[in-house]
């Protein structure tokens, strides 16, 4: 049987075939007897088809994969996987004693979903305004808060009391089966149940929150967090599309196995399509908008918020590489592309350089070295927008600023070196 216990990737040669072995790994790991076993037995508990929760166990394994180590956090450990377990039946009977039988649905015109902040609101705000009876779903109460005092519902959905409906004359046969895999785990050591564990409790999360609200569009940030298991019980409520909003470049690693009806795009192409369904993702098809990001903070934002009020010459836009050290290859090219901005920058010292972090930015001991006493001009906080509208040229080793920025008629380019 393939484990992902002692599993290493090989950090060597092109980052996207790097991706393609790691994918191909995860279907192998998936497809062997004993989880093609599991995986059918659970779908007949919950009602809830294969695929789905093929696509949804594959994703979870996914996520369980570290960028940085270039292997799997979910090492076997006999305490964590026991208080797992004893969550497990805390979880069940809290839910079999207090879970709620019935929801009175609500009917809304569109629901956006996944907003983590404020920031993501805001960059749906003009969509929102388009209909009567949105409904925001978050899990920040300041967001809540926020919202609610705009005059529009928001609902916090890891504050509702679970529904038991997918419990009803199943519970003894869903204690049964995870105690079968939680026996199996302490036998081989391993530890899988975790996985099984989450989807359980996506179904329970998705099947109240669509018993609760209900619209014919599910609107999202971020189309590579997208959940199968979501998809299947917002249809089943009376759903009909989910769309997903692209935001980044379609990175392969950012590509693996969501589950999308409606990509909107940021431009009138196929290949981004093309790449989620060559990483397992399952899409309906595309509809290019452009960027709601830049929307926001450029056309809105940027009007009020420029603090540099001569240009720019050489806008240089950082970036938070999460796959950075999958590949040594990016790794190594993406420092070598520091060491051209600072070389240019005493080559040139007439030409005004600017180094703008993303916001995320969490420092990096490597990056100061390199730019220590160097005349290339650094900073953490602002809104990179507004240095944007001042450029005159815009580089970045893998911001999607810079194809806004071509969409401007900008002169901006990715750095690539080898």
């Amino acid at each position: 049987m393939i484990r992902f216990d002692n599993f290493k990737l090989d950090k060597d040669g092109d980052s996207n075939e790097i991706y393609l072995d790691l994918k191909k790994d995860i279907d192998e790991y998936t497809i062997q007897k004993e989880h093609k076993k599991y995986i059918e037995e659970l779908s007949k508990i919950l009602n809830i088809s294969n695929q789905i929760i093929d696509l949804k166990f594959k994703r979870l394994i996914y996520n369980d994969f570290n960028l940085n180590t270039a292997n799997f956090n979910n090492k076997y450990n006999f305490f964590k996987i026991l208080s797992q377990f004893l969550f497990f039946l805390f979880f069940l009977c809290f839910i079999k004693i207090f879970g709620k039988n019935n929801f009175v649905q609500k009917k809304f015109d569109i629901i956006v979903d996944e907003v983590d902040g404020i920031g993501q609101f805001n960059k749906f705000y003009k969509i929102i305004t388009k209909f009567k009876n949105p409904i925001i779903f978050t899990k920040n109460k300041n967001v809540q808060r926020e919202v609610n005092n705009q005059g529009i519902v928001a609902v916090r959905y890891n504050r509702i009391i679970p529904s038991k409906v997918l419990l009803k004359k199943k519970f003894f046969t869903i204690i049964s089966f995870y105690l079968q895999i939680f026996l199996k785990n302490l036998k081989i050591k391993e530890n899988y149940f975790i996985y099984y564990l989450r989807i359980l409790l996506s179904a329970i999360k998705n099947k109240t929150l669509f018993s609760k609200a209900i619209s014919e569009i599910v609107l999202q940030d971020r189309f590579y967090i997208n959940c199968p298991i979501k998809n299947f019980f917002f249809k089943k409520g009376g759903g009909k599309k989910i769309i997903s909003c692209q935001n980044h470049l379609a990175e392969s690693g950012i590509c693996f196995y969501s589950d999308i009806d409606v990509l909107f795009s940021f431009g009138n192409e196929k290949k981004s399509e093309k790449k989620l369904r060559i990483f397992g993702s399952r899409i309906g098809g595309s509809l290019p908008v452009g960027s709601l990001q830049m929307e926001r903070r450029y056309y809105i934002e940027s009007k009020k918020k420029l603090n540099e009020s001569s240009e720019i010459d050489l806008l240089i836009i950082g970036i938070t590489p999460p796959h950075l050290n999958t590949s040594n290859k990016i790794h190594d090219g993406y420092y070598k592309y520091l060491k051209w901005i600072k070389d240019f920058s005493e080559e040139n010292p007439e030409i005004k350089i600017l180094y703008k972090h993303h916001a995320s930015f969490a420092g990096d001991l490597k990056e100061e070295e390199i730019f220590k006493s160097s005349n290339v001009k650094i900073l953490l906080k602002g809104n990179t927008y507004s240095y944007f509208k001042k450029s005159k040229v815009l580089v970045s080793f893998g911001s999607t600023m810079i194809l806004e920025g071509l969409s401007l008629k900008k002169k901006c380019f990715f750095a690539d070196p080898d």
